[in-house]
Parts: C-alpha cells; sequence; structure tokens
C-alpha cells in the first residue's frame, strides 16, 4: 500500500523504440517548464546555438507518480535556470530527447533512475478484511515495488526491482542475455526501424487464425495503430500490472473502480446490475458488471 498521486495524463508520448539510445546527445540550455505527468514527465528548455538562435527542446523522463516516490519534485527544475542534459535522441523529432542524467543549477546530478530518497519499505495498512456486509475489503491504493533499469541512466541493462538494483553494475543483465527491449546494445535497438520491427515481428508468435492475421496485417502498427506505442491505455488487464507505480480501488456495496495510476484512467465494475445497457459508449475503460 501507498499514497496515491494522480498527475495528469498527457497523450503523445514515446516508446523506448522512439530513441536511439545507442547514441548520446548532450544539451545545455535554460528550463522553460517541467510537467510531472504520467505515463511520462517532460523536461522543457531552450538551446542558443552558436549563432544566437534559441531552439526549443523536451527531454522525456519517467511518469510523475514515480518520481515522486523517487523523491524528485517539480521544484529542481525552476524555470529560468540553466540545465545540461545528458540522454540519447528521438529518432524522429529532431528536439527531442530521452533523458539519462540532469545537471542541475546547484551543481547536483540526477540519472533517470535516481533514487533521491530512500524506497519506502512495503506496507499493508490496517484495515479490516471484510466490509460490514461481508464482502472482502479490497478497497485501497496498491502499489507494486518500483522497478528501475540497471543502467542509472535508462539507457542499457534490464528492469530490477529497486531493492537489489545496486547489486549489479551498470547496464548488467541479471543471467546474461539481451537488455530490455529498445535498450542500448539489444538487437531491436540496433534494428534500422526498431518501431516498425517490433511491433511488426511480436504478432509472428501468437496463433493467429487466417482473419486476425488479416487484421494484423491490415494495422499500420508503427504508427496510429499502435496505441502502446504511444504509451497510452491498450489492455484494461495489462495496464493495471504494466509499471504498477500506484493503483487505487475505490469499493462500495453497488460498485467497484478502479483507478490506473500510471495511465490515468477508470474502470467502474457495476454490481447492481444484471445486463449491459444497450447504449454503451465504446471506450477503453469498457463496461463492466460483477458479483
Amino acid at each position: 500500500m501507498a499514497g496515491l498521486v494522480y498527475a495528469g495524463i498527457a497523450y503523445g508520448h514515446h516508446g523506448v523504440a522512439n530513441f536511439d539510445l545507442n547514441r548520446d546527445i548532450e544539451l545545455e540550455g535554460v528550463i522553460t517548464n517541467v510537467e510531472f505527468i504520467n505515463p511520462h514527465s517532460w523536461l522543457y528548455f531552450d538551446v542558443t546555438g552558436p549563432n544566437g538562435e534559441v531552439t526549443s527542446w523536451r527531454c522525456e523522463m519517467r511518469g510523475g507518480t514515480v518520481l515522486r516516490r523517487s523523491g524528485w519534485t517539480e521544484d529542481m527544475f525552476p524555470a529560468g535556470t540553466p540545465i545540461r542534459v545528458h540522454g540519447s535522441p528521438d529518432r524522429r523529432d529532431p528536439t527531442t530527447c530521452y533523458l539519462g542524467t540532469a545537471y542541475l543549477a546547484d551543481g547536483r546530478s540526477v540519472d533517470r533512475y535516481g533514487q533521491l530518497t530512500e524506497p519506502a519499505a512495503p506496507a499493508v495498512a490496517e484495515r479490516p478484511a471484510r466490509l460490514p456486509n461481508g464482502d472482502p475489503n479490497i478497497a485501497g491504493d496498491w502499489a507494486a515495488e518500483q522497478r528501475v533499469m540497471t543502467d542509472p541512466r535508462g539507457q542499457a541493462g534490464t528492469l530490477v526491482p529497486v531493492s537489489v538494483a545496486n547489486e549489479f553494475a551498470p547496464g548488467e543483465v541479471p543471467g546474461g542475455g539481451a537488455g530490455f527491449p529498445g535498450a542500448r546494445g539489444t538487437p531491436l535497438s540496433l534494428e534500422e526501424d526498431p518501431v516498425d520491427t517490433y511491433w511488426n515481428r511480436r504478432p509472428s508468435a501468437l496463433p493467429l487464425t487466417e482473419a486476425g492475421r488479416a487484421v494484423i496485417d491490415s494495422l499500420d502498427l508503427a504508427s496510429t495503430d499502435n496505441p502502446r506505442l504511444r504509451c497510452e491505455p491498450t489492455n484494461i488487464l495489462f495496464d493495471w500490472t504494466f509499471e504498477m507505480d500506484v493503483n487505487r480501488i475505490v469499493q462500495s456495496e453497488d460498485e467497484i473502480r478502479l483507478l490506473y495510476g500510471s495511465m490515468g484512467i477508470e474502470r467502474t465494475i457495476h454490481l447492481d446490475i444484471d445486463e449491459h445497457p444497450a447504449d454503451i459508449e465504446p471506450s477503453v475503460a469498457g463496461h463492466s458488471i460483477g458479483r
């Protein structure tokens, strides 16, 4: 259990394959804004070139919820102060990057997966196991242990629980093998177009019918037909466990509401009806009946 911070969700985000993590980029500029939002936060700053021309940049960071769990605050990035960023360039957008390390105006530096406070120990809130009517009590704020890359800059290696992250060398992959898909040195990262390769390769191992394969082949998986690539909600079951920064369950006798912390969506399970309404509006969360 953990306290829940719901930052606003912003769409049009990037998946890791959109960044070329095999390349390094160094930028210096002046902060204009920072957004601690889910599923990814953004740092905005202006870079002045040798000819005096100013270019506005933005660099992607982790989601606002998990940054706050790691001790980060918006006050670390006051507008008007200098900033130096080490990271990786976006493959398509020439003024967007993946933030690996930020060098702050006060002399500090912080890596993408930097833990500025000690991770909170797992805790279970004191509460009754059942509601007054006898139903199981599942309400509360639920959070899995944070996962971080073995490379603190997030460019190499793979994800491991934060409690054991210090046991690995930077970028190490426990047990050997390839790192997180898209991370530096992985087969995906070396593809000419890893976005298209990744999302068109994955369905090949699935036992699809001829009709299912036809649907897959008709999708533009590298762009608008692929919400996961934009870090948008996809599957109502998958999204509950993906990242699992903090999620919340609100429960009453008539309904259970599932609030997805990282994806910023809400699913309601109705306990007081037996049939779905005829006029349901299609949505990512769908319409659910339970008992």
